[in-house]
């Protein structure tokens, strides 16, 4: 739906194709544009190929089980699952959990009639909460670490192709959730946990030369990364809601782009499915390439050899065959011309 309402918004009404001039007649769209159905609901009678001239673009979507470049927050990493649940019992999120009970329970005050119990209820909880009033209030309805460089492996992986001076397209755009967002801008070390809950203790002020997002990942929130070329070097850029972030050093809103690759490939692991205690593919084993050529070189000339034995072979058969046939057809010849004679002389 994200890539849908993008699109849409790239090439909104009005900019899609249209019927071709040379179809003009009623008899001609009935041809040409109307399948062979007898109950046809009457179509528009403008020029558009669909209704308000909409643009259709093609959209490629691939299952969570399989995506582990957009699905982060998922569980194609199956260890992150308990990475996640170690996360949460952890010192960090009880602290952060303490930090916030007052919250907790102004929060059960409002919902304890909708089952939400401050004392049960953790930061997982209360996110989920959270989304659905959030999703309220933008529909004008009333209020009601290893793993850090595990987890995001396969984007980062994707992210380092589609930079590559050998990648044709010039505009790649992929869809997700918050969580992913969230989860790229802590891969690329422009927030964490540990700089939330320092901007939280220095009373919601950042900290001096510290990159630290804190804002909430709101509805189309968006991260750009560009390529940019001055002169004869090539640089990244990265734009996150419209402001380019400092990386690399955090000093500079660019970074050269060997360099950020560099960097990047230095923060990704190369044991994704090992670590994430994912099924290993396995590769077939091959034999070495120089037995593989003997053996491919040997065969034919014994196979010819066999043939031409058994074809000798074969051909004495058949010529011994032939003799010993001609020879009983003499014999039985003989031996009936002598019964005869026999017979006549009685």
């Amino acid at each position: 739906m994200s890539a849908q309402s993008f699109m849409a918004g790239l090439y909104p009404a009005g900019t899609g194709p249209t019927i071709l001039d040379s179809i003009t007649t009623d008899n001609d769209k009935k041809k040409h544009l109307n399948p062979p159905y007898s109950n046809l609901v009457d179509q528009p009678a403008d020029s558009n190929s669909v209704q308000n001239r909409y643009q259709p673009v093609p959209i490629r979507t691939l299952q969570n089980q399989y995506d582990g470049a957009l699905y982060i927050h998922g569980n194609v990493c199956k260890n992150s699952v308990q990475w996640r649940n170690n996360a949460a019992n952890g010192s960090l999120f009880t602290e952060y959990r303490q930090f916030f009970n007052k919250q907790f329970q102004d929060f059960e005050k409002l919902f304890s009639t909708y089952g939400f119990k401050a004392s049960s209820s953790n930061l997982a909880t209360l996110y989920e909460w959270l989304d659905v009033l959030q999703c309220n209030l933008w529909n004008n309805e009333p209020v009601q670490d290893d793993a850090s460089k595990v987890v995001p492996t396969p984007f980062f992986s994707d992210l380092l192709k589609y930079i590559d001076d050998g990648h044709k397209p010039k505009f790649t755009i992929l869809f997700a959730h918050d969580t992913t967002i969230n989860t790229v801008l802590q891969g690329l070390n422009l927030v964490s946990y540990q700089c939330v809950i320092d901007f939280i203790k220095n009373c919601f002020r950042p900290i001096d030369r510290k990159v630290c997002i804190t804002e909430d990942t709101d509805f189309a929130s968006n991260v750009v990364f560009e390529l940019v070329t001055k002169g004869d070097k090539k640089y990244i850029q990265i734009k996150y809601n419209g402001v380019y972030q400092k990386i690399c050093d955090q000093s500079n809103t660019y970074c050269e782009l060997t360099d950020f690759q560099n960097r990047v490939k230095s923060f990704i692991v190369t044991d994704y499915d090992a670590q994430c205690g994912n099924p290993i593919p396995q590769t077939p084993t091959r034999k070495p390439e120089q037995t593989v050529k003997q053996s491919d070189n040997s065969a034919p000339g014994r196979s010819i050899a066999l043939i031409v034995i058994f074809g000798v072979l074969f051909g004495i058969t058949m010529v011994i065959a032939f003799y010993f046939y001609k020879s009983s057809r003499k014999f039985k010849q003989h031996m009936s011309s002598k019964q005869e004679k026999e017979i006549t002389t009685v």
